[in-house]
């Protein structure tokens, strides 16, 4: 009866799983991830949870008058919360002066001149800041953009987005979410669209598979819109990491533009937000499943090469040559971790092709090429580990610790 090593074979479904799961998982968690935060990033209107909104401080503007009152009906006990200022008649009636409390510079007037740069006083601000980032314009479904360096831009199925060059230039241009596509027309081999009394050169569209609040957005380069319409809407920056830091740059700018400082707007907040709650995917879960990760290769490996000891000991021992030796002990294992690589990178494909993610898809095959190049780097981190192991071994002292 031939002998079945049980062993054996569930240490060579251990590596199998190992490798599988290095090229599997690592693509699936990162679809996963990657599509989430787009989607959020998406459900807001392509804006990030690390935007920032503002405007330019307004001396003019009044400060509105809040509060509540509690207590007896006369002044005595009577306590009061807010900045409403309490009235009490001399018949011991009890009210408020809710009335806006005048600015402190009544007669300012807000501005948006063109400078000597060119630009609008608003497109300096903007535009001041250093790294990579989408500065814009929200006016509710619409987008006045402008951007420096490569941040993440909205995904496309149909053309392309403005350069960074395009983003202040006074041509009109448009990308346009596929519910805008019926209200364009064509003119000379050109998609044109008409908004806010402007003719629009449509240049790509935006979206994703299937429905999304991408649909219903617009973005136009910031150049095109008049310094008026500039002054519309809430001013918002949007980066990957460093919004605070560049916040603080385009303060100073506005300092220097205008004499005042930017004032800081609350986040809008959307559905998305209530219903995720931010749990998803944390940087703590990603740092421990790493973790785990190189627990179980670590693990798996030290099995392997306890494994070999004693046989290679043994062919030490009875002059067996190390190439060959080292060959005999160890191909089937080469062979099922590489099996393990590819069925791993098969599956990634059809995932890939069959678009279960909703991603672009030049950042999905990147991703998958990054994934694979991890795995043949631990393939070949493994077999120099257990080449070193094997030199290294003392044939009598393995022999005589079995």
């Amino acid at each position: 009866m031939a002998y079945i090593n049980y062993k054996g074979l569930l240490r060579q479904a251990l590596i199998f799983i190992l490798f599988l799961s290095i090229t599997l998982i690592s693509f699936f968690f990162w679809g996963s991830d990657k599509e989430y935060n787009l989607n959020q990033t998406i459900a807001r209107g392509f804006i990030s949870n690390d935007a920032i909104f503002f405007e330019v401080h307004d001396p003019s503007k009044g400060t509105a008058r809040f509060g509540e009152f509690f207590g007896s009906n006369d002044s005595t006990g009577i306590q009061q919360i807010g900045n409403a200022d309490l009235i009490i008649d001399d018949n011991g009636g009890i009210s408020m002066d809710t009335s806006p409390i005048e600015g402190e510079d009544p007669d300012y007037v807000m501005t948006n001149n063109v400078m000597v740069t060119g630009r609008t006083q608003i497109e300096s601000i903007l535009a001041s800041g250093s790294g990579d980032y989408v500065a814009g314009i929200h006016t509710g479904l619409g987008r006045f953009i402008a951007y420096k360096g490569s941040p993440e831009l909205p995904p496309m199925i149909e053309g392309r987005f403005f350069t960074e060059e395009e983003c202040l230039e006074l041509k009109p241009r448009a990308v346009i979410g596929k519910d805008y596509i019926p209200q364009t027309y064509t003119e000379s081999g050109k998609r044109y669209l008409d908004y806010y009394e402007n003719k629009y050169e449509v240049i790509g569209v935006t979206g994703v598979t299937g429905s999304s609040t991408l649909d219903n957005l617009i973005f136009v380069n910031m150049g095109s819109v008049s310094p008026d319409r500039q002054l519309t809407g809430r001013l918002y920056i949007d980066s990957k990491g460093n919004s605070e830091n560049i916040y603080e740059e385009l303060n100073q700018t506005s300092l220097m533009v205008y004499g005042q400082e930017l004032d800081r707007l609350a986040t809008p907040q959307t559905l998305i937000d209530v219903v995720s709650g931010g749990l998803y995917l944390k940087s703590y879960l990603k740092v421990l499943l790493l973790c785990m990760g190189i627990f179980l290769y670590l693990s798996i490996l030290i099995q392997t090469i306890n494994a070999n000891r004693k046989s290679l000991a043994v062919m030490k021992v009875v002059g067996v040559t190390f190439k060959r030796s080292f060959w005999k002990l160890n191909k089937s294992y080469g062979a099922v971790a590489l099996t393990g690589l590819l069925s791993g990178l098969a599956l990634d494909l059809a995932f890939l092709f069959g678009g279960y993610f909703a991603l672009p898809f030049k950042e999905s095959v990147l991703a998958l090429i990054v994934c694979v190049l991890v795995a043949l780097c631990l393939l070949v981190i493994w077999n120099i580990m257990i080449l070193i192991a094997s030199w290294r071994l003392n044939p009598i002292e393995s022999i005589r610790t079995i």
